[in-house]
């Protein structure tokens, strides 16, 4: 029970995070499942090498770059779950390492991915004050997916 209540005081607090260690079957997945239903957030998953055969880091960018879509248009409260057999790429551990400490992983986006999102943020309520200034609404997309996250 205490457990949860730690999850819980994290989940509650925008832009926090947490790391859970255990053994597998120790119960760290049922936890963040049970503290997501109660918190009304979604948990959000890459796919990994479980689900695609040989998972480099361009599918972990695609992963990545799905996430922000969700915490920054969907503006949906999520849980990122990440399971540490996904990760086969040192690479991968600085973009958790961005996401966490700055929010954004540097050159996730592309040109055009980037004019997608600044596109998708002009069209919402949540980003009118910004004055449709490109780097203000793209940075503020950011800010808002790592609250979000």
């Amino acid at each position: 029970m205490k457990h949860l209540l730690r999850i819980d005081r994290v989940l509650s607090r925008s832009g926090e995070h947490s790391v859970l260690v255990g053994l597998t079957g120790s119960g760290r997945k049922c936890l963040i499942n049970i503290c997501a239903f109660i918190k009304k957030f979604k948990i959000f998953l890459t796919r990994g090498k479980d689900e695609v055969e040989n998972y480099a880091h361009k599918d972990w960018l695609k992963d990545i770059q799905e996430l922000y879509r969700q915490t920054g248009v969907r503006l949906e409260n999520s849980i990122f779950l990440l399971n540490d057999n996904n990760i086969n790429d040192d690479q991968m551990y600085v973009d958790l390492n961005c996401i966490i400490s700055s929010g954004i992983v540097y050159n996730l986006f592309t040109g055009e991915e980037k004019a997608e999102v600044i596109g998708n943020a002009r069209q919402m309520k949540e980003y009118e004050e910004l004055n449709n200034i490109d780097d203000n609404l793209f940075w503020d997309y950011i800010k808002k997916s790592k609250r979000k996250m």
